[in-house]
């Protein structure tokens, strides 16, 4: 799913968290957009922070 464990976690919080929005838009439920806004910040987060993981990997450049 992804070149380092970091990536596959971010990978899956984000097809989780549309998987959730799918759900939410279904049921109506407050709480579903909740959990996927909570997933989809998640994931932004952690490709955020693996980023410079990808560089350091490469050289640098």
């Amino acid at each position: 799913m992804g070149a380092n464990s970091t990536q596959a976690v971010a990978v899956t919080a984000f097809l989780l968290g549309f998987t959730a929005l799918s759900a939410a838009i279904m049921k109506g439920s407050f709480l579903l957009y909740l959990a996927t806004a909570a997933l989809l910040v998640f994931s932004v987060g952690a490709f955020l922070k693996c980023k410079p993981l990808e560089h350091a990997e490469k050289g640098g450049q």
